[in-house]
């Protein structure tokens, strides 16, 4: 509910959704995009809802949605009838979703190859991100280490 609250880091009260309030010069100095316009043209952070952490680093909700109206690798802008973004809640264009396919199987990998043996983590891998018309099939390729049994 939309209430007056103070700001954590200042004590200004202003009206917000948050559970965390920031007000208007505080966000402006913890949003990593601050100095750019944000998703809907104007140069000021948004203050109405908590901030999003992605990375270690901190949007404003008007900011966090300028990312995610560009691919997350080239800077394409995102077509408004698309809608499909991945698990990180970004856009990836056609060409780079596989990026972010690739990072995401590292990191299955890596997880579970103390517990299953590669064979089997190589397959489950194949059969729940597949490669269309094998396209990147380079990309399913995980590098084995001497070491490993």
């Amino acid at each position: 509910m939309l209430s007056t609250k103070k700001c954590n880091l200042c004590a200004t009260r202003l009206l917000t959704y948050a559970h965390s309030p920031h007000c208007t010069n505080c966000i402006k100095s913890e949003c990593c995009l601050s100095n750019y316009a944000a998703s809907d043209g104007r140069m000021c952070c948004n203050v109405t809802f908590d901030m999003i952490t992605i990375d270690q680093k901190k949007y404003c909700l008007g900011h966090y949605k300028l990312l995610q109206n560009k691919c997350n690798v080239c800077g394409l802008t995102r077509p408004e009838s698309c809608h499909n973004f991945q698990d990180d809640h970004m856009w990836y264009c056609k060409d780079h979703t596989y990026v972010y396919k690739y990072k995401r199987t590292q990191a299955v990998f890596h997880v579970m190859k103390d517990i299953l043996c590669i064979d089997l983590i190589t397959e489950i891998l194949k059969k729940s991100l597949g490669s269309p018309n094998n396209k990147y099939p380079d990309k399913f390729h995980i590098p084995l280490k001497k070491s490993l049994k």
